[in-house]
């Protein structure tokens, strides 16, 4: 396999995302492949971060023995690794019980076969669930009954 160099030379900052140049086994549907069986290990990981990630896969091709595959396969994890860390969302924040329970109450109460299926008849028709008509009409009536007082 023939190996070529592209060279590309910037003086200006629109042009800091094009690659270093680095030698290269093959050409991959236009994408320059890099042949890390010619660079030194400690650059692996800036070459390949300039990379589409089938051209990384074909990039850890190149190498010769099993041992610089493995070096070169563990190079793209750490990659994986610290682009899954970087875009993750930022933690939960933390909120003791005591805050959510001073936040939200909760009432319950039972009703029988009858009175259920009137409500679900009635929920539906609104086009909400029982529990929730439940909840809404609960809180109408204790308006209600506040301002007939």
């Amino acid at each position: 396999m023939a190996t070529h160099v592209f060279d590309i030379d910037s003086d200006d900052d629109i042009y800091d995302d094009i690659p270093p140049p680095f030698p290269v086994a093959c050409v991959r549907d236009g994408d320059p492949v890099p042949d890390l069986d010619a660079i030194p290990r400690s650059e692996w990981k800036d070459v390949l971060r300039w990379c589409e990630p089938h051209v990384r896969s074909r990039a850890v091709a190149t190498t010769k023995t099993h041992e610089e595959n493995v070096a070169a396969q563990w190079v793209l994890h750490e990659r994986r690794q610290a682009a899954l860390a970087d875009s993750a969302p930022p933690p939960v924040p933390v909120v003791s019980r005591a805050a959510l329970r001073r936040d939200i109450r909760q009432v319950n109460f039972r009703v029988s076969d009858e009175e259920y299926d009137l409500l679900d008849r009635a929920a539906r028709a609104y086009g909400v669930s029982a529990p929730r008509l439940a909840r809404m009409l609960a809180i109408r009536g204790a308006k209600r009954a506040l301002d007939n007082q």
